[in-house]
């Protein structure tokens, strides 16, 4: 595993993720994966916890059931841009549920989310570690599926396995499908 901006990435998962890609013939993901490799030719320090670098992040609905709460640590103002998808503790629903930064109010230090007008910093966190996002590839003008790392505040970016600082705004939860 490789220490990439304070989250750890399995190597031998990206290398059998690209030749997953290759084998099965889907080549936009393979060249996706194939710029993540490239990227990880820069220097790192090499530690292991789990395949992406720290526990194992339980789904919104698990940490509702476990009775988790948000944490009590401020992020600070205006951490997430415009259009950032972002996790939001709904206290109706009883757990963390997807939401999307509107703005950042800096006079009542609320953000306004597309779920909540008036939010909490407290209760606003990043999309979390191991969750299956989509990001908007430039070089394959199209959503390609992928996992996030982690989240850099001081950047305003996503750390993801397909792009190490991905603009929040070109990152989403794939949508729902319902079967008809």
């Amino acid at each position: 595993a490789i220490s990439v901006v304070g989250a750890t990435v399995d190597l031998q998962e990206l290398c059998a993720d690209f030749q997953a890609a290759v084998a099965g013939g889907d080549s936009a993901s393979a060249e996706d994966l194939a710029e993540a490799l490239a990227r990880c030719q820069a220097p790192v320090s090499v530690s292991r916890t789990d395949a992406l670098g720290g526990p194992r992040a339980q789904p919104a609905a698990g940490e509702a059931a476990q009775g988790r709460s948000p944490p009590e640590t401020d992020p600070g103002p205006d951490i997430y841009p415009h259009g950032a998808p972002v996790q939001y503790f709904s206290q109706s629903m009883g757990g963390w549920i997807h939401a999307m930064v509107i703005e950042f109010d800096a006079s009542t230090q609320l953000f306004n989310l597309n779920v909540q007008p008036m939010a909490q910093p407290s209760k606003v966190r990043p999309l979390q570690p191991d969750m299956e996002v989509q990001y908007n590839s430039t070089s394959n003008q199209q959503w390609i599926p992928t996992r996030v790392i982690g989240y850099n505040p001081s950047r305003r970016t996503y750390q993801l396995v397909c792009h190490p600082e991905a603009d929040p705004t070109r990152v989403r939860v794939p949508p729902v499908t319902h079967p008809r």
